[in-house]
């Protein structure tokens, strides 16, 4: 999809005789996407703005020449020019290209509803609710195994919400 901006961009660089980028040309060193991290509700939209930080110090809005990408669609799409929408609850994140450099802004839409804190409390894991004591050793093993086996698993999903 070509944008406006990319269009007029082109037609007066060809207009111009199409010259090479500047020899003193100073480098982007990174890239600063506004804002960072976002909370947003179902619905929402919020706009990105990009800025490229330059090795001789100079700051540039480059919100117009950047690329936007969601990794997920389905939760918070992103238009060529920035702008996200939040679909539905989850977390995604969207990565920025400018020049060869990338930024990454991470978007949490939480659930709509809340959890009573007294339902939840009440039994949180497999180790809250008694089932260990009851099951004794052959869950102990298995939970055991498990951790050991996988790590990065550290925390057991709770077995009931209200």
């Amino acid at each position: 999809m070509v944008r406006p901006l990319d269009a007029v961009t082109l037609r007066d660089w060809i207009a111009s005789r199409a010259p090479a980028a500047l020899s003193d040309e100073s480098e982007v060193v990174r890239l600063e996407v506004v804002p960072s991290d976002c909370v947003m509700s179902p619905g929402e939209t919020q706009q990105l703005v990009v800025r490229a930080h330059y090795a001789d110090g100079r700051v540039r809005d480059v919100t117009w020449l950047a690329q936007f990408f969601s990794n997920d669609e389905t939760t918070v799409p992103v238009k060529a020019s920035g702008l996200v929408k939040s679909l539905g609850s989850g977390e995604a994140g969207v990565r920025v290209h400018f020049q060869g450099l990338v930024a990454v802004v991470g978007f949490t839409v939480p659930l709509s509803y809340t959890i009573r804190p007294e339902v939840y409390m009440a039994q949180q894991t497999i180790w809250d609710s008694g089932t260990v004591q009851k099951s004794g050793r052959r869950i102990l093993s298995n939970v055991y195994y498990c951790c050991r086996r996988y790590p990065l698993v550290t925390r057991l999903v709770p077995s009931r919400v209200g």
